[in-house]
């Protein structure tokens, strides 16, 4: 896990290695280094999957080493004053499923919602799929239209572009995790109809997707 979010810049690789070396020492960051160095022939559509791989061997762990591996995911994810979209997916996946393995319940209050009563939240998640795959802002803003004809037709929200980039969807989560069943899978459609929009799934389109539907509880759709 920690190898994964290893840098490809060798200054910020060194820093993330310090890291490692603080908590867990000298041997794990010397694996972390190996391991991204191995990463780098790894198709990138496969590091999400290799984590959802791994995690079994994650929640084995005590809740005190729990509570230290999300504590240095987070410095490397913030080594490079940046967070990318890969960074904050895999970050989602492994502290959503952790809470779940420590506290044994979900992260969020488990309130119900409904699409109407969240619409403001599933707006600002199509518009920043719709951002992630389509750099142009009218190619963008079709396709967040696009989406919201199929999970709110009766909406006039407008698209905006996300002034948080990826990290607007911290928000999002507890209305959207609250959905019912039918209501999940209604969104679902919605955000495969942004991404597709183009023809052309992305691999940060493909890793948004995958991290969406793991915090919905749901299954992947077949195109990712």
């Amino acid at each position: 896990m920690f190898g994964l979010l290893f840098s490809a810049d060798e200054n910020i690789r060194v820093a993330q290695h310090g890291i490692v070396l603080r908590t867990w020492g000298k041997t794990t960051a010397d694996a972390a280094w190996f391991f991204a160095g191995e990463y780098t022939n790894l198709d990138p559509r496969l590091r999400l999957p290799l984590v959802e791989i791994g995690f079994p061997a994650l929640r084995r762990r005590s809740k005190q080493e729990l509570e230290s591996i999300m504590a240095t995911l987070s410095e490397l994810i913030a080594a490079d004053g940046n967070v990318s979209v890969f960074e904050y997916c895999l970050g989602t996946l492994i502290f959503t499923g952790l809470h779940e393995s420590i506290h044994h319940r979900p992260k969020w209050s488990g309130k119900r919602h409904h699409l109407r009563g969240s619409a403001k939240e599933i707006a600002t998640l199509l518009a920043v799929l719709a951002k992630v795959g389509h750099p142009q802002q009218g190619e963008a803003e079709s396709a967040y239209q696009a989406g919201m004809n199929v999970v709110l037709p009766q909406s006039r929200i407008p698209f905006a572009l996300p002034q948080q980039g990826i990290l607007e969807l911290e928000s999002v989560w507890p209305s959207i995790d609250g959905l019912e069943g039918k209501e999940k899978q209604q969104l679902v459609e919605a955000l495969v109809t942004v991404v597709m929009h183009d023809n052309v799934m992305s691999i940060e389109e493909n890793e948004l997707l995958r991290t969406v539907c793991a915090v919905l509880h749901c299954p992947v759709p077949p195109i990712v």
